[in-house]
């Protein structure tokens, strides 16, 4: 504290006994979730409360009726959230007071700050409460729960604040140690629960087999352990990034003031020091590091050995023209092999929980322990080593932050890397926020409803009209939950065309509960007539890195009959030979300007002579824009 005067009122000012220091920082988390509470009722106000339409199908999943109808659910959810986070800031403020408390009021408050989090952790778990409907039972369970907790934050906040009791606490918050060991654990018992969960659930009940493209088992590229991969990534994202923030803060209060920048130094040990985890979580970023970066050379010499495949490929989309455009066609290959990468980076996600979780159940085990990585050798030498490359990675932590801003800065100066974000942000949004009330909000849970409307509007405009829906990328994933949903009288006037879907080759993988060989057969059957084929056409092309075909690949699972006719692959580019009227070669396009291809117009026209049979009115004013997405 030498010479750092904006520390005095903590040290020999109004906030010098533990308690005020814990109950006046206490108010920056209190503001984070303040923030978080505001910016998720705001959101919710504007997706989750669109009025649904009244009129919908009848089934489950994708189909079910109260899928896109989260205001009620996410509404108690977001409550329950909420009461959880001040009543674990209560715990954590009121704990370190407790030995040294001779009052009633301290073990009173604990012990309502702990039934507060019993009750949230049954709340969630109540049907009453997680069911999609509008006044559920659960109501008055959320709004007694939150305003418990909110009552409780401020008797703790005026406890702490008065105690009058002092005694030495070291370097760091007292009990802060201890309390981050204990959240970790929690977490980590929960992500174990969550795992078991889908054991029994699929021993109980196996889902079909194989969903094909590429899915292995069935499962997808998770396994069918997807929410526990998520959990993992989320929970070693935090580590990292409190480590880095944590680390940061304890080298400056340890450096004297006006002392020069020393680097790469280790935080001296009689200094503030980061908790046991954190440190784990430090070198553990590292190891993710190096493992990454063989990875990445692995995918790198996968996409070589691409490269032959693909030329057969080219060879078959454009016969007899490589030995007169022989650097064209290696340029088709290149992006044909490119492409297909994505085959090999999506089931990596899956893989991706075993080392991260190997590194949280191992760091928390050995945190537990009170053991530091350096205590895990007995030579100075090498753990004064280790200290540097946990060092090390905290710093590389910080550098990882900045990376994150600087491409959400690139993404507004550059399409690619604004599509790129755009895909991962996409799809994952796309599902209610049922998964956690105070993330990003669903977009969908707006543009469903939406469509439907709309859908049912066109269709009643005059007697015997149709409607083509045209959904490109994300959008073809949009116009089938859309479709699903609809009533049987409005959908048998709807026909479908979708360009570049990735239903099968991301969403059947990472999400094959909801996406798989059934719903896509369900959709194509809700499109057709007794002996007719679908109103449906797909639009693929080889060179696509995240669309693709919706039905499996050959050989690796049976196509379902109906699912046959749908797919129409186009060929990109549309030539190898030089083209004048361009100046130059056509462009290879992939994933973009489907609208330009010269099989879409006949696609639309085609779906349109289908729609209702003899209904071909197509709505003029969407008819001049791109496709939804």
């Amino acid at each position: 504290t030498a010479g750092r005067a904006w520390l005095a009122p903590f040290i020999d000012g109004p906030f010098d006994t533990p308690g005020r220091r814990l109950a006046v920082l206490a108010l920056v988390p209190i503001a984070g979730i303040a923030v978080l509470w505001r910016l998720a009722r705001r959101t919710w106000w504007t997706y989750e409360a669109y009025p649904a339409p009244e009129f919908a199908s009848a089934g489950d999943g994708l189909a079910a009726p109260t899928f896109w109808h989260g205001r009620a659910v996410v509404r108690r959810l977001r409550v329950l959230h909420v009461a959880t986070a001040f009543a674990t800031l209560d715990a954590l403020v009121l704990v370190p007071l407790l030995g040294h408390d001779r009052s009633v009021a301290g073990p009173v408050l604990l012990g309502t700050a702990l039934a507060t989090l019993l009750a949230c952790a049954v709340g969630v778990c109540l049907p009453a409460v997680v069911r999609r409907e509008p006044r559920g039972g659960g109501d008055w369970l959320a709004a007694a729960v939150l305003t418990t907790a909110l009552v409780t934050t401020a008797l703790t906040l005026w406890h702490a604040f008065w105690l009058p009791a002092s005694w030495p606490t070291g370097p760091g918050l007292p009990g802060y140690g201890k309390a981050a060991v204990g959240l970790f654990t929690a977490q980590l018992l929960l992500l174990a629960v969550l795992t078991v969960t889908i054991f029994v659930q699929r021993r109980a009940q196996p889902p079909d087999r194989p969903l094909g493209y590429g899915v292995s088992f069935g499962y997808g590229a998770s396994f069918g352990y997807g929410a526990p991969v998520v959990g993992l990534l989320a929970l070693g994202a935090a580590a990292a990034f409190a480590a880095g923030l944590l680390y940061r803060v304890a080298d400056f209060l340890s450096r004297a003031p006006g002392a020069p920048e020393t680097g790469l130094a280790v935080v001296p040990v009689e200094g503030p020091q980061p908790a046991t985890p954190y440190q784990w979580a430090g070198l553990g970023f590292v190891i993710l590091l190096v493992t990454g970066s063989l990875a990445t050379l692995g995918l790198y010499r996968a996409r070589r050995a691409l490269v032959r495949p693909a030329r057969t490929k080219t060879g078959r989309l454009f016969p007899g023209q490589r030995p007169l455009n022989p650097q064209r066609a290696a340029d088709v290959d290149e992006a044909i092999a490119s492409a297909r990468l994505t085959d090999r980076i999506v089931p990596l996600l899956g893989w991706a929980g075993l080392p991260i979780g190997l590194l949280a159940v191992a760091g928390t085990g050995l945190a537990l322990a009170g053991t530091r990585p350096a205590d895990m050798v007995g030579g100075t030498t090498v753990a004064r080593l280790l200290d540097a490359v946990t060092n090390i990675g905290t710093y590389l932590i910080g550098i990882a932050a900045l990376g994150l801003v600087v491409l959400g800065l690139l993404a507004y100066r550059y399409d690619r890397v604004r599509r790129f974000i755009g895909v991962v942000w996409d799809v994952g949004t796309f599902w209610p926020r049922t998964c956690h009330p105070l993330g990003p909000p669903c977009y969908a849970e707006r543009i469903v409803p939406e469509l439907m409307v709309r859908l049912a509007q066109l269709t009643a405009a005059r007697p015997g009209a149709g409607v083509v829906l045209v959904g490109h990328g994300q959008g073809a994933v949009l116009a089938t939950a859309t479709l699903l949903q609809l009533h049987p009288t409005v959908r048998e006037r709807v026909g479908l065309v979708t360009t570049g879907p990735p239903l099968r080759r991301l969403y059947a993988r990472l999400f094959p509960a909801y996406v798989n060989d059934t719903v896509l057969a369900e959709l194509a059957t809700c499109l057709s007539r007794p002996g007719a084929p679908p109103r449906w056409v797909n639009l693929w092309r080889a060179t696509d890195p995240t669309g693709g075909p919706v039905t499996p690949k050959p050989g690796r699972a049976p196509v379902p009959a109906v699912l046959a006719p749908v797919d129409r692959e186009v060929r990109d580019p549309v030539s190898l030979d030089f083209a004048p009227e361009l100046g130059g070669y056509p462009p290879i396009h992939g994933h973009l300007a489907y609208e330009e291809a010269p099989g879409f117009a006949a696609a639309v026209l085609q779906v349109a002579r289908m729609v209702a049979g003899t209904a071909t009115d197509i709505d003029q004013s969407a008819s001049d824009r791109r496709p939804a997405g």
